[in-house]
């Protein structure tokens, strides 16, 4: 990442972080050990999935891995956490994104309840949107989505509730509760919303369609 004079990018906001930790991995890759000495507390990080293959379709450049590693660095130096995920990756099988994810954001609770405060953590879940000239746009075309070609019907939508054609009805409206759920969002406590995830959330998805 090159920083660049007069420019004020993300690129250059985050540039200090990866160089003050020592590494050469993006910076959510990386500790946060350095950086919380200097006075950091809050970061906010576009994990946006919990699958595998879905990192990989969009060039995340990223493993699961790295994403419980920043949140275990983020609840051990008391810095609070906002990730953002997204679900309905054109090509991906939605039951099984959605499976993964749901479940590498219940285990970031279990790491800040475990090691520091779930009110210190906080989710962005919404739906990939197919934007023109991105590299999964022709592939959103292949699999059923119908071109948009005015900017009235490009304005007439939210990326919280934009419902392409490959998420089912059942992936969708499941996705929306869960993110209701949240502890984040409705104030849950840990033991609450766990009984909520293991009697409601795994039975559901349970008897969604491949």
């Amino acid at each position: 990442m090159k920083k660049q004079a007069g420019n004020s990018s993300k690129g250059d906001t985050v540039h200090p972080l990866k160089r003050k930790d020592g590494a050469s991995a993006p910076p959510w890759r990386c500790g946060v050990g350095a950086p919380a000495k200097t006075g950091l507390r809050e970061v906010f990080i576009g994990f946006e999935s919990g699958y595998q293959p879905s990192l990989d379709a969009m060039g995340k450049g990223a493993s699961v891995d790295h994403i419980l590693k920043c949140t275990h660095s983020c609840a051990e130096h008391d810095i609070d956490l906002r990730g953002s995920f997204m679900v309905g990756i054109p090509g991906i099988k939605t039951k099984t994104e959605i499976t993964y994810t749901f479940e590498i954001m219940k285990q970031m609770i279990d790491i800040f309840h475990e090691k520091s405060d779930i009110t210190k953590l906080d989710f962005l879940l919404s739906f990939f949107v197919p934007y023109p000239g991105t590299p999964l746009y022709q592939k959103c075309i292949e699999v059923g989505f119908s071109q948009l070609t005015s900017l009235e019907e490009w304005g007439d939508f939210d990326q919280f509730d934009f419902h392409t054609p490959w998420v089912s009805n059942s992936c969708y409206e499941l996705t929306k509760k869960f993110r209701e759920k949240l502890p984040c969002n409705s104030g849950m406590s840990y033991d609450k919303w766990g009984e909520y995830y293991q009697s409601a959330v795994r039975p559901r998805l349970a008897r969604i369609e491949p």
